[in-house]
């Protein structure tokens, strides 16, 4: 999975604070926190307690706008996300393909937004069983550097959505929430340099390999991405679709962040 004999293998690494967790008491429940406020990215550590409405402090100096949590010492636990763009009162899966659920059938953040200081717990197993371990990974975006957000397709392959996130993409993940079952698709230039053309995809969810159709899904532009495929791409163009993404730049303009 790692290193495999001649296999080509790609990691995406978000710089936090380094090896040592700071405590971190912001909550109502105490957790451990890796931060790098500059990048605004934070790894949490903490133990669930079952109660619902439970806060952990996350360490960044603003609200985070999109969040992946996971039970870590148990099996058959998916990955939760929460992000700003779909609503505090539901939630994703990143292993699944699964559209949005919401939390009132499942209790994961108490349909509560995170805040600039804490984030607040629901009760249920995903995300706070008693007694387990779990890790949030927590994102804003950075102007220059990066872009937590959200479009509307439009199905129009000439004239589909332009996104502006202010960098050129480095990296990019979407996500259509809203209806259907599609998968978290990922586009990177270390795999594919040149975005101008066919580009090949991989999958947050799914275990296959790298996918090359010979398609221009999209293009980067120093200033954003916009989407070129059609309906029938629909994990990335459906008309009236809703997708979410998050963006990460090539250089970042403004800051060094060591990425």
């Amino acid at each position: 999975r790692v290193n495999e004999t001649n296999a080509n293998i790609s990691a995406y690494c978000w710089k936090a604070g380094g090896p040592t967790y700071a405590t971190n008491n912001d909550g109502s429940l105490t957790s451990y926190v890796s931060a790098n406020t500059t990048a605004g990215f934070s790894i949490i550590k903490y133990t669930g307690n079952g109660s619902a409405g439970t806060t952990v402090g996350h360490g960044l100096n603003s609200a985070p706008e999109m969040i992946i949590c996971k039970l870590c010492d148990g099996n058959g636990f998916n990955w939760i996300v929460w992000h700003r763009d779909i609503g505090d009162g539901k939630y994703l899966e990143l292993n699944t393909n699964n559209a949005y659920q919401n939390q009132s059938d499942y209790n994961m953040f108490n349909s509560t937004a995170p805040t600039d200081s804490v984030i607040t717990l629901g009760s249920i197993a995903n995300t706070n069983n008693n007694t387990n371990a779990f890790r949030i990974w927590a994102w804003h975006s950075v102007e220059g550097y990066s872009r937590i957000g959200s479009y509307t397709g439009n199905g129009t392959h000439d004239e589909g959505p332009f996104i502006t996130v202010g960098f050129r993409p480095a990296w990019l993940m979407v996500k259509k929430y809203d209806s259907g079952s599609e998968d978290w698709s990922i586009i990177d230039v270390a795999r594919c340099p040149n975005t101008a053309h066919s580009q090949t995809i991989v999958w947050a969810n799914l275990d296959s390999a790298e996918q090359n159709s010979g398609i221009n899904r999209l293009r980067f532009s120093s200033t954003g991405f916009k989407i070129t495929s059609t309906s029938g791409d629909s994990r990335w163009n459906t008309d009236g679709g809703k997708y979410i993404y998050m963006c990460f730049a090539e250089q970042p303009a403004k800051y060094k962040l060591g990425h």
